[in-house]
């Protein structure tokens, strides 16, 4: 629907003139941080009143609640909203926690999370994937057939694939169910080859055949929802961050890079004391 923006653009390429002051970029197969791990969600019983108090007021109860990394609040979740209470349920605040002693930001780290804990319960079988054997970094793509810039991704699936980098197909009908564009996605994955029925509907080309199989296509556009998806492409980095819109693959490769020499460059400043 849209490229990436000229911030995120400024962004990286600031990010690239310092990487080339520092050491060479390292290989991003070995050196990329590890996706962000939270601590379990706390079960459905706990903290009754509190959870009351939160339905009272959004109007819903929250997803999930679970201990927060700030000592003595409990973390509430609502899709991708936040908000932080304290554990005898008396104040509420709406918005993300950073840490500053680090500077980390601790409520997008939940983000990141929340969207891999949910693209691993979707699972790799409900995904068209152009997976090459020994890709460095897999990334994953919410997708709508008619979308401009998709069909421009899709287009230079080989560049991706070239540079190290494995893309998982998530369908995104942007139009919703019960439209054109969605009953085509649900055809492609009813198809005997679902790659090559995915890509003759990238390249504009009429899918034929039935749309009633078992598929994943409603399940995948509601997951869209939950993660807060606004526009397609919409890029899912394996640490969970996203990227609105379309990315060149040598942008996306030296993205990856830079990120691979700053987790090098962590490690070592944690084993350097």
């Amino acid at each position: 629907m849209f490229p990436i923006s000229r911030s995120g653009a400024v962004a990286l390429f600031s990010a690239l003139l310092l990487a080339s002051c520092a050491d060479p970029l390292p290989d991003t197969a070995t050196a990329v941080s590890p996706p962000p791990t939270l601590p379990p969600a706390l079960p459905a019983g706990a903290h009754p009143d509190i959870r009351a108090r939160l339905e009272k007021l959004v109007g819903v109860p929250p997803d999930a609640l679970r201990e927060a990394d700030a000592p003595g609040m409990l973390e509430a979740r609502w899709g991708t909203e936040f908000a932080y209470v304290t554990a005898d349920g008396q104040h509420v605040v709406y918005g993300d926690l950073l840490d500053l002693q680090t500077g980390e930001a601790l409520t997008e780290r939940s983000r990141k999370a929340m969207r891999l804990a949910l693209l691993d319960e979707l699972g790799d079988d409900n995904m068209i994937r152009f997976v090459p054997d020994g890709a460095q970094n897999v990334i994953t793509v919410f997708t709508d057939l008619d979308c401009g810039y998709c069909r421009k991704m899709h287009r230079e699936i080989d560049d991706y694939n070239q540079a190290g980098i494995g893309v998982r197909y998530v369908f995104y009908p942007r139009s919703g169910p019960g439209t054109d564009s969605f009953r085509k996605a649900e055809t492609v994955w009813c198809a005997d080859d679902r790659k090559a029925a995915f890509t003759s509907a990238k390249a504009g080309k009429p899918v034929a055949g039935p749309s009633d199989c078992d598929n994943p296509v409603l399940q995948e556009y509601q997951l869209g929802k939950e993660i807060g998806l606004r526009g397609t492409p919409l890029i899912v980095l394996p640490d969970g961050e996203v990227v609105n819109g379309y990315v060149p693959a040598p942008t996306l490769a030296a993205q990856f890079a830079v990120k691979a020499l700053q987790a090098q460059q962590a490690t070592a400043a944690v084993e350097g004391g």
